[in-house]
């Protein structure tokens, strides 16, 4: 097969390396047609990234930086008890945060996803007049990666919350077990794609998608793991360059919330600070999310290669008649 059509194809066996190369031919030979098709949702998915951030951080500087000095002026507390003393309103506004991460992470994964698995069934990018089977696949992947994310998100916020109170006891034993901890975290982050992609791009059943990462973690982890290195190694410049003045924006917002609480004059914050929040914070949570779909091509590749070397079929019967209609 050419170089310039491998990327196109999923039926073939392929080296870490190779499942790199034709991530990067699948944007690289057509990037009109790429960032085309995902641009919309991608600008949809950063205004929701966009609108997080901005909650998080006025929860950060209106309810919990001022009860953290409280605490700590009062001779200290468990940070627990910060977050219990949180109003009404801070919970709903931290609810609502992690409501629009949902949202944008349903909008951002169904497309990536319907994205590939369009080529994988037509062997082609979508283009326009493919835009109502790429919408129905869309909601059904965005639907499938909520079904994997959601419990893979908390059962990492329960080992870090874990770890974190691990740590806070005395001794040496807390301490290591919060070390043992952390490391299982990192294990469920590393299996986590794995899961995505058998479960929202390949259609697995939910339970064989997360059990696979555990029955072929000898198989499947090193590939993807050198696959998630050599891929961050790269998009991290790139981000950290884009999230620069976003980063400004909230340390500056937290060093005004600081100066007030100190009791420094009070200054009316410019009523354009939010909307240049929004209007650089989207177009940098979408070009994040843009670099994130080209690690998913090379995970894609990565778990069709291992089905197709070891001879297990990606999808069942009914799956691929599904696939076919």
């Amino acid at each position: 097969m050419r170089k310039d059509r491998a990327w196109s194809s999923f039926e073939r066996p392929r080296g870490v390396r190779a499942c790199l190369a034709d991530a990067w031919r699948a944007y690289a030979l057509q990037p009109g047609k790429y960032v085309g098709f995902l641009l919309a949702p991608l600008l949809a998915a950063g205004a929701a990234f966009a609108a997080a951030g901005y909650m998080a951080a006025r929860l950060w500087a209106d309810f919990v930086l001022p009860l953290r000095l409280l605490a700590e002026a009062v001779g200290g507390a468990a940070p627990a008890l910060v977050w219990a003393a949180l109003p009404p309103r801070a919970v709903a506004l931290a609810a609502g945060a992690v409501v629009v991460v949902a949202a944008g992470f349903f909008v951002w994964s169904g497309v990536a996803a319907a994205q590939l698995r369009f080529v994988r069934l037509h062997g082609r990018l979508p283009g326009r007049a493919d835009a109502p089977e790429a919408a129905r696949e869309a909601l059904a992947a965005g639907g499938r990666a909520l079904a994997v994310g959601v419990p893979v998100a908390l059962v990492e916020a329960g080992l870090v919350a874990l770890a974190a109170w691990l740590r806070s006891c005395e001794g040496v034993a807390p301490v290591a077990g919060a070390v043992l901890v952390l490391v299982l975290a990192v294990l469920v982050a590393v299996a986590a794609p794995v899961a995505f992609v058998a479960h929202v791009v390949e259609r697995r059943p939910l339970g064989q998608s997360l059990w696979l990462p555990v029955s072929g973690f000898v198989r499947l982890m090193g590939g993807f793991v050198i696959i998630g290195v050599l891929t961050l190694a790269m998009l991290v410049p790139a981000v950290a360059c884009a999230l620069l003045p976003l980063a400004t924006w909230l340390l500056s917002a937290h060093a005004g919330a600081m100066s007030y609480l100190m009791g420094d004059a009070a200054e009316a914050v410019p009523a354009a600070a939010t909307g240049i929040w929004f209007a650089g914070a989207v177009p940098a949570a979408a070009f994040v999310l843009l670099g994130m779909s080209l690690p998913l091509w090379a995970f894609a590749y990565r778990l069709a290669a291992d089905a197709a070397t070891t001879g297990r079929p990606r999808r069942s019967p009914a799956g691929r008649q599904g696939d076919e209609k």
